[in-house]
């Protein structure tokens, strides 16, 4: 189970709970699943910085911790920064289709670019899916009439 604290993807930490725990009570949701995993990662033995970081997105959530007192200043002195990216990857199921799959892309990541505002972030991870999934069919439907 530290792998997966190491890892923090709560989402295989809850798989993870069900498997090897069925007899303990268990997180709800994934909401409760990445609560109970960052609470987990303060008092493991993981790396420090691991530990600090989950204090941190804890404590900014207005959750306890299990940090240890003494490592409470050093995690407090962390400062969170979100960023966004968004992978394209157009591929082509024959040659003769390839110009077409760099042309979707092109037009993938025009769209993406359009999303940003003037400090270069980018909206929510839904709403660029949803605006990129209408593009490509568009584009498809135009390049390839699929």
């Amino acid at each position: 189970m530290l792998d997966l604290l190491i890892e923090g993807d709560h989402r295989k930490c809850l798989a993870a709970w069900k498997d090897k725990m069925p007899g303990m009570p268990q997180p709800v949701d994934e909401r409760a699943a990445e609560i109970a995993m960052h609470l987990a990662r303060t008092r493991a033995a993981i790396p420090k910085a691991l530990r600090l970081w989950s204090h941190k997105w804890l404590t900014e959530r207005d959750l306890p911790s299990l940090l240890p007192e003494h490592m409470v200043a050093e995690a407090e002195k962390l400062s969170v920064v979100e960023k966004k990216a968004v992978a394209i990857s157009v591929g082509a199921m024959s040659p003769k289709d390839a110009p077409a799959a760099k042309a979707i892309r092109s037009s993938l990541e025009s769209a993406v670019i359009g999303m940003m505002n003037s400090r270069g972030n980018l909206p929510a991870s839904q709403t660029i899916k949803t605006h990129l999934d209408s593009v490509f069919k568009l584009e498809s439907k135009r390049l390839l009439g699929v």
